[in-house]
């Protein structure tokens, strides 16, 4: 219930209780952490009853520290099948590989909406 904020983890820590997490109410917002995956794969549906930025369902900005190696690499949203109210917005995320394949616009419940999704994977072969 409610929304769910991942903002400034560090690498070290244990986020292994996030796998539980099958469901949002509100909105996800996952910014400025320097760990490589999050462990999100249960989740199937934001709901979007609130926004971040007053639009947006997932939010996830800026996921890496320029001076070492250690970067958010993969979303590990891999159930996730609904947003159903709200935008998506992840960007600038530096070493987040091939977050522009996934087709956000089948995931989004309000056609109305663009996914924000660009300047991530610069570090990406």
């Amino acid at each position: 219930m409610g929304n769910l904020e991942i903002v400034l983890i560090d690498h070290t820590q244990d986020l292994s209780f996030l796998q539980t997490i099958r469901e949002v109410t509100g909105y996800i917002l996952i910014a400025m952490n320097v760990f490589a995956s999050l462990p999100l794969q249960n989740l199937r549906v934001i709901r979007g009853t609130q926004f971040y930025e007053e639009k947006y369902a997932l939010f996830v900005l800026l996921n890496y520290n320029p001076n070492t190696t250690h970067a958010l690499r993969q979303l590990g949203l891999n159930q996730l099948t609904e947003i159903l109210a709200g935008g998506v917005y992840i960007e600038k995320n530096a070493q987040l590989c091939h977050v522009d394949t996934v087709e956000w616009r089948d995931i989004m419940r309000d056609p109305s909406l663009e996914p924000a999704v660009g300047d991530n994977g610069k570090a990406c072969a």
